[in-house]
């Protein structure tokens, strides 16, 4: 597990760790949309595929949330693709060719 993501300090990094920026995230939200983020937690990418991360971070966020708000946290099936396929598939409908920017609209 990359300890690091929770405590950057014992790498060194003067920066805010996973559990602090979620609280700040959260905490921007009432208690009833709070509610439902926290029911779909979803984990993707390479490395979400670290040993017990889904653990530590249930282990994290659960003391910020009111006892009686449950906590959902899932990871995708092909954390390493996933999301990829998920894009190439976006990138095929209507609505990515309204809300897409082409290269030269990105650079300006």
């Amino acid at each position: 597990m990359c300890e690091a993501w929770f405590s950057p300090s014992t790498a060194g990094v003067d920066s805010a760790g996973l559990g602090e920026v979620l609280q700040n995230v959260l905490a921007r939200f009432p208690d009833v949309d709070k509610g439902r983020l926290v029911q779909n937690v979803f984990l993707t990418g390479a490395p979400s595929q670290f040993p017990g991360l889904a653990d530590r971070l249930h282990a994290t966020l659960r003391p910020i949330l009111p006892p009686e708000m449950g906590l959902q946290i899932a990871r995708a099936e092909d954390p390493v693709l996933d999301a990829w396929r998920g894009m190439a598939d976006f990138a095929k409908t209507d609505e990515f060719a309204r809300v897409g920017v082409t290269k030269a609209e990105y650079e300006e």
